[in-house]
């Protein structure tokens, strides 16, 4: 599903371009989009940032266009896939009061009061439980995205060159900085004549910012992925009369496109490979709220707590150590009468095997 969404995405993009530009501009704007590296990630990934870009896209061009019940359809789709839809949301409807286009405003205000009015006490006890965890898991807005200077920095360069990072460190950084200054410096050009699609770009972003200064978390680079189609349109306007300069942005996508693709340790944790050979309906010991993965490619196996290892009526156990850094445990400490006798690994992931040490005669 990721693929086709991203593949629907390329073409709208195409089809809207040459609609308000040429045919130029629209291959460039596609091309751009669908090469750029965040992009190939999440078009391989069973999670939702794939299609977030598509209903952001729809949203946008049914904006612009002022087709009101499509607006209203995926204002409401975009809400219901995503809450942090509201990133790109708010400055559509600050655009439209702008614009001085109330009927518009007036038409789909009550889109996003309904769907309070239809899932605001389960958004409410989502919120609720995420101010939990955080109170409660002291690493747990890691996986939030905490509003901090590291978070911020990597918004741009991310949306660039991908979830990729190599050493030495000087050079990746050195490297990243170079692409995103070189990127960011036409799509800055090319706002002075096509500002809207930039307004949105910077918009959003700070809309998340302030989003997560309010709610404690949040901000990570990949939940602005929809920024993606607002840079490639913005590097499509200028690009289009700038032939060589056209090649070295292909250059930079498809050079950190493929060093994804090429290299393994850059993808992400090999679930199916790691579990691919356990017995049917085996029993594996990890943190439970991180087990989605695992029940997605082998929904046969059974999960427990790691908090709730057995002392000693298993001579035979399987633990599976991801995601304890964030919640602070180490399955050691509760493995004092038992032997690590085998590990698997696969791209980011360990799959112990520990064996009860039963006690000597002596003993």
């Amino acid at each position: 599903p990721s693929i086709i969404f991203s593949l629907i995405t390329a073409i709208l993009i195409f089809l809207f371009i040459k609609k308000v530009s040429n045919l130029k501009t629209a291959f460039l704007a596609s091309a751009f989009y669908y090469f750029n590296p965040l992009i190939i990630y999440y078009s391989q990934e069973a999670r939702v940032y794939s299609l977030l870009v598509l209903l952001f896209v729809v949203c946008l061009i049914s904006l612009l266009q002022r087709k009101i019940l499509l607006f209203n359809i995926f204002v409401f789709l975009s809400l219901f896939f995503f809450y942090g839809s509201i990133f790109y949301l708010v400055p559509m409807y600050l655009y439209l009061v702008y614009r001085r286009d109330f009927k518009f405003v007036a038409l789909s205000v009550f889109t996003p009061l309904i769907f309070l009015l239809i899932f605001g006490r389960l958004v409410l006890t989502q919120l609720d439980n995420s101010h939990q965890l955080l109170s409660q898991i002291p690493n747990w807005s890691q996986v939030l995205g905490r509003l901090d200077p590291k978070n911020l920095f990597l918004i741009p360069i991310k949306l660039v060159i991908g979830r990729i990072s190599f050493l030495p460190k000087i050079a990746y950084w050195a490297t990243a900085l170079l692409a995103s200054i070189f990127i960011y410096s036409i799509v800055a050009l090319s706002s002075l004549k096509h500002f809207k699609y930039f307004y949105f770009l910077i918009s959003s972003i700070i809309v998340a910012i302030i989003f997560s200064f309010l709610t404690g978390g949040g901000l990570q680079y990949f939940r602005l992925i929809f920024s993606v189609p607002l840079i490639s349109i913005l590097l499509a306007f200028f690009l289009s009369q700038h032939q060589k300069l056209s090649y070295l942005t292909f250059l930079i996508f498809i050079s950190f496109s493929l060093s994804y693709l090429l290299i393994p340790r850059f993808h992400r944790e090999d679930w199916r490979t790691l579990l691919q050979d356990l017995p049917q309906n085996s029993t594996v010991y990890m943190i439970k709220s991180f087990s989605d993965p695992l029940i997605y490619y082998r929904p046969d196996l059974t999960v427990v707590d790691t908090r709730f290892i057995p002392t000693s009526s298993a001579s035979e156990i399987l633990v599976l150590p991801y995601g304890e850094e964030i919640h602070q445990v180490d399955h050691r400490q509760f493995l004092s009468a038992f032997t690590l006798t085998f590990t698997k690994t696969s791209n980011q992931l360990s799959l112990e095997t520990w064996r009860y040490s039963y006690p000597s005669l002596t003993e």
